[in-house]
């Protein structure tokens, strides 16, 4: 709330508004679950991303 923190997941150009963030553990991965809109249409997608731990933190992959 002060400036501090580092985001799990970010938008890029293609993809924007990456939000409403879900953690699913498996036996196999961790998966990260979030929506984001298509930059050029608006059109709202589901994504899903698998998900790692560095040092007590997690680390999602990043959208393309």
């Amino acid at each position: 709330m002060e400036g501090g923190g580092t985001p799990v997941v970010e938008g890029t150009g293609a993809w924007r508004g990456a939000g409403h963030v879900a953690v699913l553990f498996d036996s196999d991965a961790d998966l990260l679950v979030f929506h984001s809109y298509d930059g050029t249409t608006g059109k709202p997608f589901l994504q899903i991303s698998t998900m790692v731990w560095e040092d007590g933190w997690p680390r999602a992959g990043r959208l393309r």
